[in-house]
């Protein structure tokens, strides 16, 4: 082969290779280009996630007890607040005892009372924390009235404050209490109304040689019912003979019976335990149902609860469901 052919041919192999490396090379360049892209992208969606889900530290004042209100309940309502406030998964919460050796060792005084945002922006501060909650609560015979404060210690803005009343008995105090903590941390997931459910015997002569009676009546709250647990008795020397059916009701619906016969002289008494729900009641906001325990004298329960509905029968109230709206 002539010199200067095998040198062409050399220089073609050579550029060859030189054009297929340059191929390679802006090949991985692009390859890696689009890699480091997609990496950064993966860092920042993992950041912006990441502080998304960062829970943010919160730390809950003690709830200062106004006009009639005790030590006692105060402090069983911070409880709840604490509880239902770090359920939401949204806060971090500061232990309490952690908090006051923090402020022990920071030689902070106070006069007792820090349920102004001066005061608790003062103390988040302190304590490093994001968020303050503070509150108050006053009592004036059952009717009881809570105010929660959430405050952004950075800014000292009241971010969220709930106040409402409730005409209540302790326990559904507690539920309140637990129901302001959710609104005031900016969630729906727990219900917007508390129920309170006052009882009480009920013994009537209802004639001569008739005696009807509700006595231990007893209700628990649930989720969504009253469990009502009470002892009936009921006794006819008039007629011994006489058909009776004993009834409970709630307002003009719920109708259940709990005792279909002949009681006699000798008389009939049993504990029952009915759950009623409430899933249709004070749906509206407050208001109040009474519970009826009656007696009704006819053969059929059909028969009884139509007599019920138009007046019929013998009935005496053993409690009253009292409702009441969460203000959101």
């Amino acid at each position: 082969m002539p010199e200067s052919e095998g040198c062409a041919m050399m220089w073609r192999v050579l550029q060859g290779r030189r054009d297929a490396s340059r191929k390679i090379s802006c090949g991985a360049f692009r390859r890696g280009r689009w890699g480091i892209l997609m990496i950064a992208a993966l860092f920042q969606l993992q950041s912006l996630l990441f502080s998304a889900e960062m829970p943010e530290t919160l730390a809950v004042l003690p709830i200062q007890p106004c006009e009639g209100v005790g030590k006692e309940i105060a402090a069983a309502i911070t409880d709840v607040i604490e509880h239902a406030l770090k359920s939401t998964g949204k806060f971090t919460l500061v232990n309490r005892a952690d908090m006051e050796a923090i402020l022990r060792e920071q030689d902070f005084q106070h006069s007792g009372r820090c349920d102004e945002p001066g005061c608790a922006v003062t103390i988040g501060r302190i304590l490093g924390t994001k968020k303050m909650v503070t509150g108050r609560m006053a009592q004036v015979g059952r009717l009881y009235q809570v105010r929660l404060q959430l405050i952004e210690v950075e800014t000292a803005v009241i971010e969220n404050e709930i106040l409402d009343k409730c005409q209540c008995g302790p326990e559904a105090l507690l539920r309140l209490a637990e129901a302001e903590a959710y609104l005031l941390a900016g969630t729906d997931s727990e219900p917007r109304s508390v129920v309170d459910v006052m009882t009480r015997d009920a013994v009537s002569n209802v004639a001569p040689g008739i005696m009807l009676a509700a006595r231990g009546v007893h209700a628990t709250v649930k989720k969504d019912s009253v469990i009502l647990n009470f002892r009936y008795i009921i006794q006819d020397c008039s007629n011994p003979t006489a058909i009776v059916q004993l009834l409970v009701a709630v307002g003009k619906s719920g109708l259940v019976c709990i005792y279909h016969g002949m009681p006699g002289c000798s008389g009939a008494s049993q504990v029952v335990t009915i759950a009623i729900p409430l899933r249709h009641y004070g749906s509206e906001g407050d208001g109040k149902t009474a519970i009826y325990f009656a007696g009704i004298w006819t053969t059929s329960v059909a028969r009884a609860k139509r007599d019920f509905l138009t007046g019929g029968g013998h009935r005496d109230i053993i409690g009253v469901i009292n409702y009441h709206k969460v203000q959101g």
